[in-house]
């Protein structure tokens, strides 16, 4: 599945919520779109910097 996301290119949009945990899947994009280089920006998560950089390795993190 990641990779048919990734196949597309293009923006992706993940909702994470109490319902439907999305952030284990966001982790696993962000980890495979550093990797080839591209950009990635998020915006509004709900836990610290920290937390969510936690499990990058330090070449995912200086991106």
């Amino acid at each position: 599945m990641l990779d048919s996301l990734l196949a597309l290119g293009g923006l992706v949009l993940l909702r994470d919520s109490v319902e439907w945990e999305g952030r284990s899947l966001l982790k696993a994009l962000i980890k495979k779109s550093a990797l080839r280089g591209e950009q990635i920006h998020v915006l509004g998560c709900e836990v610290s910097e920290e937390e969510f950089r936690e499990g990058f390795g330090s070449d995912i993190n200086s991106r």
